[in-house]
């Protein structure tokens, strides 16, 4: 006899080929799987989702159970029975899934083997009814990743909106094209990056909209013949909504992309601010420096400092952005259905992509707030780059009664003229300034020294800047103080988001509880 027709369940499977395990729910197959299956697809499988899915299937077991209840599809003592098996299922912790078994396939089966074992498949088997294997578990392990990411990031922006306000005098050149282009400030610099990574907390905020939107209860994509209520369930599992159409529900991949291409925007932009870091960490910038609890040495060159957090930074940006390339080249050329390319497959990138987000932007926060900066430095260097130019030319366009465009060419004959004679733009006079005006529009413009001197002047230029958003310092104040409140209003969003999750787990315990 064989050893399922003896009615005995083979507790593994060894590394040969053989018959199906008795209870294995492989009936369809005549064979158990290959063990080459089992060691280049299964086991990752399960590996990974007994990391992830734990938590969210123990959860969506609770909630299906209390919605078949209330359906009059389960009586008080099965639901009783699946409560009990769960709440030791969760006390067991992911470690209840084992051991792998062949047999058994996906982590979601070996979680039913456990229960089955203590309340018997006659109980459990029904808690497949309308259900199917990945619903909503994809979902709920995706939000579980987008809210710690999201405090990562509301965390470095309250470090540089620290940072920004000690350093709203904090004169330094502004660069276009690797080239002074105007004076700015760092408080202006950093405000504009918090601007970027204000917009990244929202895009990464609206797909935890888009994720949160429960499928459960949409059988293998038709729906089911059950009166089962999803928004309940839904609302169990602390859903906003639900994803109505059951086709979509299993077929939907947009919420996944539309996250993680947030989290690669994120990177992107993080990676160019590690780069302007990284150079003005150099001794030609000398603008700022590592702090040496962030900083590493070489193996040969004793005198080395080096900033590599940079560039781990930047890696790491490539890495989720190659990660959204990964996940979107698997969605481009797969079916319009359930398929594991868009239901499995695609959760390794992505949820590698936000461990290795979150890691990039708390290094980043550490070494923003252990940082030094060196504001002589870098009001020495935004006088000496002619980035004043364009200041000058409103000077003589205000003063000399001459178009911009005119005064632009002078301007610009001028630098000219000056780095040709070694001149930087502090030894800019008002002689060069009239013989080049002389050759431009044919006479003198007799500006004085304290005119021409005031219109060089760095921190004067910044000064005098009037529109809304400038690096003027009362400007600056403005905007980090209206960055303050959209940190304030994000994190509430954060906490409301963690409250509402909340609120539904204690709902659903006290309700199944209450069978």
């Amino acid at each position: 006899m064989t050893q399922r027709s003896e009615g005995r369940r083979v507790a593994g499977f060894n590394d040969t080929q053989g018959e199906v395990a008795f209870g294995s729910v492989r009936e369809r197959m005549s064979v158990a799987p290959s063990p080459l299956f089992h060691d280049t697809i299964l086991r990752q499988f399960f590996e990974f989702k007994q990391r992830f899915w734990f938590a969210p299937l123990v959860a969506t077991h609770r909630a299906w159970a209390v919605c078949l209840y209330e359906a009059g599809l389960i009586d008080r003592e099965d639901a009783r029975k699946i409560r009990q098996a769960l709440d030791e299922l969760e006390t067991t912790g992911p470690s209840a899934a084992e051991p792998y078994d062949l047999n058994f396939e996906y982590f979601y089966l070996h979680v039913e083997r456990f229960l089955s074992e203590r309340i018997g498949e006659e109980v459990v088997g029904n808690l497949n009814l309308g259900r199917t294997r990945p619903e909503p578990l994809t979902r709920m392990a995706l939000r579980n990743l987008i809210l710690p990411l999201s405090e990562d990031l509301l965390t470095l922006r309250g470090a540089l909106l620290q940072l920004a306000g000690r350093e709203v005098a904090t004169v330094m050149p502004g660069y276009t094209h690797c080239q002074h282009g105007q004076p700015t400030t760092l408080a202006h610099y950093l405000s504009a990056l918090l601007n970027h990574l204000e917009r990244d907390t929202e895009r990464l905020l609206a797909g935890f909209a888009q994720t949160n939107r429960s499928s459960l209860g949409c059988g293998a994509l038709a729906g089911i013949c059950y009166n089962v209520d999803r928004r309940r369930a839904a609302s169990l599992l602390g859903f906003d909504d639900i994803v109505v159409n059951t086709f979509d529900a299993v077929a939907a991949m947009d919420h996944k992309v539309e996250t993680l291409a947030a989290v690669a925007n994120t990177m992107a932009n993080l990676s160019r601010f590690a780069q302007d870091l990284h150079q003005w960490c150099t001794l030609e910038y000398g603008m700022a420096e590592v702090d040496d609890s962030f900083a590493s040495v070489s193996s040969l060159m004793p005198q080395k400092k080096n900033s590599l957090v940079f560039e781990y930074v930047r890696a790491r940006a490539g890495a989720v952005i190659g990660s959204l390339t990964a996940v979107l080249a698997m969605e481009h050329n797969t079916f319009f259905q359930d398929v594991e390319d868009i239901c499995i497959d695609v959760e390794f990138p992505l949820a590698e992509a936000f461990e290795t987000a979150s890691r990039a932007l708390r290094l980043m926060t550490g070494v923003c707030s252990a940082m030094t900066f060196h504001p002589e430095r870098m009001l020495a260097l935004a006088n000496q780059g002619f980035s004043t130019a364009s200041g000058l030319a409103d000077v003589i366009h205000e003063d000399c009664e001459l178009s911009y465009r005119t005064a632009h060419r002078i301007v610009a004959r001028t630098v000219r003229l000056a780095l040709d004679r070694g001149l930087d733009a502090q030894g800019v006079g008002p002689g060069l300034v009239d013989e080049c005006a002389l050759e431009v529009v044919g006479r003198r413009l007799e500006l004085s020294s304290e005119r021409l001197t005031e219109a060089l002047d760095a921190s004067r230029f910044v000064n005098k800047l009037k529109v809304e958003g400038s690096a003027r310092a009362a400007a600056v104040e403005e905007m980090l103080e209206a960055s303050t409140r959209r940190n304030a209003a994000d994190a509430a969003r954060v906490k409301d988001a963690y409250g509402g999750l909340s609120a539904a787990d204690e709902e659903l315990r006290e309700t199944i509880a209450a069978i």
